[in-house]
């Protein structure tokens, strides 16, 4: 009996030892999942967050390599171009010119296209005569702009920066050039119209210089617009050639906006 009871007990606490240890290494197999589940959700949480940096990172970047879309029209004033691919968008806007030219003098008689409102302000015809003129200085300056960077090497599709007196220059005559005209400008003497113009040559010498300008924006693509500045009918004025290109189809528009209003002025001859 003494003997049997005696080893009972021993039995019994190892029993109970033996399922002390069991429920230990269940608790520590539980903590171990439920560690090893928080860690994967931390780990899934910090890949979510890296990709969602790295699409936000990729958009920065995009934006920031994207040039802006560009226009030449600011209000009143001309914009130059930025970058190369700015230039692509030039040639409509010569196109439309050309075009309200030729809406402005149809139908008008010799007599209507030489009306002045007075005699110190132009007629339709002058005003065309004086964009040839313009048209012609600047399309020559420009193309030995363009003649002289394509010697030099000087490539660039931009960013472009105007620096300079010659930008400085470019940039003052550029506000206030967009019609309606606020403010008008003394108009050199290599630039001033004569008096009396046949219309059909005279549309035709407008057309044949303004798509000039036209080829000479195609040419100027690629080349640093910078680098090279292009004079003015204007003693000792200049501009970049990048400012040129758009000033000129700026200024066109200036001057075919005061010919309608000589068209629609109620003195206009029948």
């Amino acid at each position: 009996m003494l003997s049997g009871g005696g080893t009972a007990r021993p039995a019994a606490r190892r029993l109970v030892q033996v399922s002390h240890y069991w429920n230990r290494a269940a608790r520590a197999r539980a903590n171990l999942s439920d560690d090893l589940d928080n860690r994967r959700a931390a780990r899934q949480r910090r890949l979510r967050s890296f990709s969602f940096s790295t699409r936000s990172m990729d958009a920065s970047v995009t934006a920031a390599t994207t040039p802006r879309a560009y226009n030449p029209i600011a209000g009143a004033s001309c914009v130059a171009p930025t970058y190369a691919a700015d230039l692509d968008i030039l040639p409509g806007h010569v196109a439309a010119v050309i075009e309200d030219a030729r809406s402005l003098v149809a139908g008008l008689s010799d007599a209507q296209f030489n009306w002045k409102p007075s005699p110190g302000q132009w007629s339709i015809a002058q005003c065309l005569r004086h964009l040839v003129l313009t048209g012609t200085f600047a399309a020559n300056g420009q193309d030995a702009a363009i003649a002289g960077l394509r010697a030099r090497g000087r490539r660039s599709d931009g960013p472009y920066v105007y620096r300079g007196i010659p930008a400085m220059m470019g940039g003052l005559i550029m506000k206030g050039v967009e019609p309606p005209v606020q403010k008008k400008y003394k108009t050199g003497r290599k630039v001033v119209p004569a008096e009396r113009h046949d219309r059909d040559a005279l549309l035709a010498e407008f057309t044949a210089i303004h798509e000039r300008l036209a080829t000479l924006i195609v040419a100027a693509k690629g080349l640093d617009l910078t680098a090279a500045s292009v004079p003015l009918p204007i003693p000792m004025f200049s501009m970049r050639l990048g400012q040129s290109l758009p000033f000129e189809i700026a200024h066109a528009r200036r001057h075919l906006w005061q010919a309608r209003q000589i068209r629609s002025s109620p003195q206009f001859p029948a």
